[in-house]
């Protein structure tokens, strides 16, 4: 019970750290970020915000498992103001950490051979830059941000 404990803990950390909510036992998340095929660094090129979601295209600056296209877009619920958040499975972030420029690390299903991903659980972060390894980890919540 209390390995349960630690890691719901561990999970309403990251996910404070990363301006995100979400409602099912880690164990879930940890799952989709195992089994995820994608592994990436993308850097963003354009944000379009929406009612209850965020429009991320980047570029594809790391990739740690398969290659993937160079352009990436991806869709994921974002806290606007007109939004109320329904409790379930669906990661919840706030739009104002998605900037042009910045760099998110997550893990990605790929949708389409034409850069269509999506973030697998909403299993993402913003990280400080991009690098040759990875900020996050794959089997915890843990990710090496300054």
């Amino acid at each position: 019970m209390k390995r349960i404990w630690q890691g719901a803990a561990a999970i309403a950390t990251v996910m404070a750290a990363t301006s995100a909510q979400a409602s099912l036992a880690p164990e879930y998340y940890l799952k989709a970020r195992a089994t995820a095929p994608l592994h990436l660094q993308v850097q963003l090129t354009s944000v379009e915000i929406g009612k209850g979601t965020c429009t991320l295209t980047g570029r594809t600056v790391q990739s740690f498992r398969e290659p993937t296209a160079e352009q990436v877009s991806f869709t994921v619920d974002c806290l606007t103001p007109d939004v109320t958040p329904m409790p379930g499975p669906d990661v919840w972030f706030r739009p104002e950490r998605f900037v042009k420029g910045a760099v998110i690390e997550g893990f990605f299903q790929p949708l389409a051979g034409d850069g269509r991903i999506a973030a697998a659980m909403g299993q993402m972060s913003v990280v400080p830059a991009a690098r040759e390894r990875p900020w996050c980890a794959v089997d915890d919540f843990t990710c090496e941000l300054p």
